[in-house]
């Protein structure tokens, strides 16, 4: 078990812990069975948006192009309908709002894979979730087996909801009546509100909560503990005895700190200025039928701490649920798909390439948001010249100057880039090329071929170390690459500042 484990199984807590608002029973409304009722659910269809505004500081200390970026995002909304067959076979269609822009898009997924349709893509992108290396790639490799356990998902949220405490300012309407997907129904519909000053209070009711709840925490992280094969009985037993010892210091500590005026996270979270509002209408079989949802947050100046560009945030969400626990049929792609593995996605830019250049998408992310922006950095050191006696044993494709001419490893300059790079061994030729450009180097040749024109070079292409090099300019130039030098004397160094639009 790696001990970075720890962190992640506090880190799931205190973020339900922040987001979760919930009580027990209200005026003969027991709401804890009615969030565990939701756990029950297996089939259904729902509706839901999200909408957000950000205020934004243009004050900040941000660039002009950054400030620019923030405008475009700060405000936008997501609509989605959801049908799920069972735990595992479900799908979405929905759109996303931003920038003055709607893309539409379509989600699949069933045991064996996730497939995304976005609008204008060329293929399908999908995900196999029957080898899914994400966990490993996180360094949480042995939570892969927890996945698909509904067990121990129903131990952790019901935990959690058995702990909520109540706001106190919750009210109910008995006999609400409403239109679920066209259906009128009548709820009982539960209405609460945390403000910014009771919002701390109500966090360290949860702490407390959950630190008296040690029996069912520790069966929790046992649980999640008996995926490790590798683990021992004993060796099971002393991480989860240990994991509870850092559970307890962490939320003990957090209670002291939300109790203190001077500590920095009191400060963040107590503001009068912010809020939760929630709205929930129940059926009489205690099912969530409606949500509604309203938060505010004025982000506070604290000392010690770099302002954030955004001022505020508020987020609306509205969601219906129907067709609970009955017969649902999921969409499904067309059987003439074609499909590119999301895993072959590496870059903003390669995602873009997938899209239709006339399309919303590619206009919001390619002129927009310019994600299909390439920056590279390289350093080089002043003075060195790896072309001089007994220097090649030191090149590892890193820059340096010969005669005046930077040069650098065509390899290195092309994977920075996302450059196509070519060799051609017989011909001892090496090209480069980007977006319809092309430039061709000779070993040994001063002269180059760039988009079809011959050019003279001022040094050579050549050989050090097993590394390609060639000088930086007549590669950039005809590949619309900008170069920007920054020299630092004090260190000896130059930062070599690479961009393609």
């Amino acid at each position: 078990m790696k001990r970075n484990a720890k962190k992640w199984y506090v880190g799931i807590i205190f973020l339900l812990l922040v987001v979760l608002t919930a009580c027990q029973s209200v005026e003969g409304i027991d709401l804890n069975k009615s969030l565990l009722e939701q756990l029950k659910v297996k089939s259904g269809e729902s509706s839901q948006s999200m909408s957000w505004n950000f205020e934004i500081d243009p004050n900040a200390d941000v660039t002009a192009e950054e400030l620019s970026m923030l405008d475009k995002l700060k405000s936008g909304s997501i609509e989605v309908h959801t049908k799920s067959k069972d735990e595992l076979n479900g799908s979405a269609s929905g759109s996303i709002t931003l920038a003055g822009k709607t893309i539409p898009f379509k989600l699949y997924t069933n045991d064996q894979k996730f497939v995304m349709q976005v609008e204008s893509s060329k293929n399908l992108l999908s995900a196999s979730l029957a080898n899914s290396s994400t966990l490993e790639d996180m360094d949480l490799g042995f939570i892969s087996g927890l996945k698909n356990d509904l067990e121990f998902r129903d131990e952790l949220m019901s935990t959690l909801i058995r702990n909520l405490p109540n706001p106190k300012n919750t009210t109910i309407d008995f006999g609400h009546k409403t239109s679920i997907n066209g259906e009128e129904v009548t709820l009982s519909n539960v209405k609460m509100e945390v403000q910014g000053t009771n919002l701390h209070e109500v966090i360290i009711d949860f702490i407390d909560n959950l630190l008296h709840d040690e029996t069912n925490v520790k069966k929790l992280l046992n649980t999640a503990l008996s995926y490790d094969q590798e683990l021992s009985e004993s060796d099971r037993k002393t991480e989860a005895d240990d994991m509870m010892e850092q559970y307890r210091k962490f939320l003990s500590q957090l209670q002291v700190d939300l109790s203190n005026d001077d500590e920095a996270i009191y400060k963040m979270l107590n503001n009068r200025n912010n809020y939760i509002k929630l709205e929930t209408g129940i059926d009489s079989s205690f099912k969530i039928r409606s949500t509604k949802a309203e938060i505010y947050y004025r982000i506070p100046k604290v000392a010690g701490m770099t302002p954030l560009p955004i001022r505020s945030a508020k987020i609306t969400l509205t969601g219906q649920n129907w067709n609970i626990n009955e017969a649902v049929a999921v969409d499904q792609p067309a059987a003439n798909s074609k499909y590119t593995d999301i895993e072959s996605i590496t870059s903003p830019r390669s995602f873009i390439k997938q899209l239709d250049s006339a399309s919303s998408l590619y206009d919001l992310l390619h002129n927009d948001l310019k994600l299909s922006v390439r920056t590279g950095e390289f350093y080089s050191m002043i003075g060195e010249d790896l072309s001089r006696p007994g220097q090649a044993v030191y090149a590892d494709g890193h820059p340096y100057v010969k005669q005046g001419t930077m040069m650098i490893g065509a390899k290195q300059l092309a994977t920075s880039m996302e450059f196509g790079l070519a060799w051609d061994k017989k011909q001892k030729t090496v090209v480069l090329k980007d977006n319809g450009n092309y430039v061709v180097f000779r070993l040994g040749s001063k002269q180059a071929n760039a988009n079809g024109k011959s050019v003279t070079l001022t040094q050579a292409p050549q050989v050090l170390n097993n590394y390609i090099y060639i000088p930086l300019k007549s590669a950039a130039v005809p590949l619309k690459t900008t170069i920007q030098l920054q020299s630092d004397i004090e260190y000896g160094t130059t930062l070599i500042s690479l961009k393609v639009e």
